[in-house]
């Protein structure tokens, strides 16, 4: 993993602080992206967000896209051993 050492741990940190600060402000949601998610579970569709991203990045990702309500499960690289580019991702 990328944080695995102490350079790795200081781009991690950099990668976090610039995504948070300078790109998810600016971050607008597709057009219907909610309606989109809530129409497929009145549908009876199950609704999983997965990301690579990092658990309280999807979480402002989905806020930003005012979908959070509209999902019945969300995973992200929090939940997993490894992350992109591994397959298993």
């Amino acid at each position: 993993q990328e944080e695995d050492s102490e350079v790795g741990t200081r781009v991690a940190e950099r990668r976090r602080e610039i995504f948070t600060q300078d790109w998810l402000p600016r971050l607008q949601p597709f057009p219907d992206a909610a309606a989109l998610v809530a129409a497929l579970r009145a549908r009876g569709y199950r609704t999983v967000a997965a990301s690579s991203a990092k658990g309280d990045e999807l979480t402002r990702l989905l806020e930003t896209a005012g979908a959070s309500s509209h999902f019945d499960a969300t995973t992200s690289s929090d939940d997993a051993d490894a992350s992109k580019p591994d397959p298993d991702i």
